[in-house]
């Protein structure tokens, strides 16, 4: 097989121009277009900056984040809207309708960890801060002080970048926020570490505990406290941090938990009260990580996890922790599970390091996807899987730096726009990169 045969899942539709027409008032919206058809679709965006975060919500629409520099244009279409760096380069967010139109951009004026959007389009944001910050993004004032050299924070804007509230998570020494997550009913939840054994009142809403190392807290859509679970792991590997569609959460990574995993990598799923409900061990090295997790419509866990020092496997377990089956890739790799569709067929990416992977298909034979002899770099690749773990399409992806991002049945892929022209990005569409081949390509997968 080879790329060409996923032009039904990922026909890509380069809306690139060499000149730009009707060019409107800088930092103006144009006005709503008619949504197009539920189609393929790709974009490039903007001509020097890189992409950091994509998020995507139940309607359909999906947030680019990126660090641009200079000026650049957040329009695909033959209109012009501009977001200009400060300084060498800053942060933006740009949101775009599952019709590829543009709806806003945005310059982001604080730092970034992660960000996620709750089904109303309000923009929940964390990351680290030194010193006094302001966090009104308007002519208000909102600003904190760090306790240490470094505190994290979570704070929410509406869609119309007005600030609704923020947290501060600090004690004296280095803290931090990395992760965010947005849960069906708004409540929203952060992961972390904390570098002391001391913090602020939780009576202000702002995150205690008793012990250094990483931690996850769930605030409500107004920011108050609900719960900080115990976590059970270690802060030298980060937990990933997944909430699904009925507000359970899981944390995977190096787990100490006496009774169940000690000291190797693995899977605990949350109840939305806080509460265990079941414990995946992988069985690998602690240092092993997780790299994704997704539940399918059936309620089985799927996950991508490091099996060895060199090779990941991809792992299934039912909705009660009981594992299905474990599949080595073989080779020098990496790979992750990044969505789920209504039959349950699974999509997965990864990365070869020169080893090879091995995909096995429904024939029993397996596809060995393998750097080329003339490859400049590793071998990026784009599979789906059966839900018995069998590859039944494959491809290699020509974009760097790649993320994806998936809600119900929305799949959006982005990344670095190869410094290549007229080369295969994806599906064996080709593509011309943006001037310099410094922008950030948007795909959207539509299942078949």
């Amino acid at each position: 097989m080879n790329c060409k045969q996923l032009l039904c899942l990922m026909a890509t539709i380069m809306l690139l121009s060499a000149c730009k027409k009707g060019v409107v008032k800088e930092n103006s919206i144009p006005e709503p277009q008619p949504q197009l058809p539920e189609t393929p679709w790709a974009i490039t965006i903007g001509n020097d900056c890189v992409l950091q975060e994509l998020e995507t919500d139940v309607h359909g629409n999906v947030y680019v984040v990126g660090r641009g520099h200079g000026v650049n244009d957040m329009d695909p279409s033959p209109g012009v809207y501009n977001v200009t760096a400060i300084g060498d380069y800053s942060l933006f967010v740009a949101k775009y309708n599952r019709g590829r139109q543009l709806v806003f951009a945005r310059e982001l004026k604080f730092p970034v960890s992660d960000i996620a959007f709750d089904n109303d389009g309000n923009m929940f944001i964390v990351g680290s801060f030194g010193g006094k910050f302001n966090f009104d993004t308007g002519a208000g004032i909102k600003e904190l002080t760090s306790y240490g050299s470094q505190d994290g924070f979570l704070a929410k804007y509406a869609p119309n970048g007005k600030l609704l509230f923020v947290r501060q998570i600090g004690t004296v020494n280095s803290d931090h926020a990395s992760a965010v997550k947005v849960d069906s009913k708004g409540d929203v939840y952060i992961k972390g570490n904390m570098g002391g054994d001391s913090a602020l009142d939780p009576g202000r809403n702002i995150l205690k505990t008793d012990h250094s190392g990483d931690y996850i807290a769930k605030f409500s859509k107004n920011g108050i406290l609900l719960l900080t679970p115990n976590v059970f792991y270690d802060y030298s590997s980060g937990p990933t941090l997944h909430v699904d569609d009925n507000d359970y959460f899981y944390l995977s990574g190096r787990v100490f938990l006496p009774g169940y995993i000690d000291d190797q990598c693995g899977i605990l799923k949350y109840s939305p009260d806080g509460k265990i409900v079941s414990v995946m061990d992988l069985g690998s090295d602690p240092d092993h990580g997780v790299g994704s997790i997704i539940i399918d419509n059936s309620n089985n866990l799927w996950a991508g996890y490091r099996s060895n020092s060199e090779g990941c496997s991809i792992v299934k377990f039912d909705g009660n922790g009981k594992l299905i089956f474990d599949i080595d890739l073989q080779g020098e790799n990496s790979a992750g599970i990044v969505a789920s569709y209504k039959d349950n067929d699974i999509y997965m990416t990864g990365v070869s390091y020169g080893g090879g992977v091995d995909l096995k298909t429904p024939d029993g034979s397996y596809a060995k996807l393998e750097n080329p002899p003339t490859s400049e770099s590793n071998y990026r690749f784009f599979a789906k899987l059966n839900s018995k773990g069998q590859a039944t399409k494959y491809c290699e992806i020509k974009i760097y730096d790649y993320r994806f991002a998936q809600k119900g049945d929305n799949l959006y892929l982005a990344g670095g726009v190869p410094d290549k022209k007229d080369i295969d990005v994806i599906a064996g569409r080709e593509a011309t990169p943006a001037a310099e081949g410094k922008g950030i390509y948007l795909v959207r997968i539509v299942p078949e």
